[in-house]
């Protein structure tokens, strides 16, 4: 599992866990450096092995053009609206 926000992404192939990601987020203000997973690059979160991909973020954050790694099973596309 892998998840990114603005301030850096985090990856751990055995899983996250969530409540303890969710803490770390508001205590620090991100997902870097939660110490259940692996600082990574944006481009690593989507090129990340995965069954389902779900970028949920507003549009203008998302790449034009997905990495050349970016292939998952399945995506969801969640548009946001104000």
């Amino acid at each position: 599992m892998a998840v990114s926000d603005v301030t850096g992404g985090t990856y751990c192939k055995d899983g996250l866990d969530v409540q303890q990601l969710a803490e770390h987020v508001k205590a620090t203000g991100g997902v870097k450096g939660f110490a259940g997973g692996e600082d990574v690059s944006f481009d690593a979160v989507l090129e990340a092995d995965c069954d389902v991909l779900i970028p949920a973020a507003a549009l203008q954050r998302l790449p034009r053009k997905m990495p050349t790694g970016f292939a998952p099973k399945s995506s969801l596309k969640v548009q946001m609206r104000r």
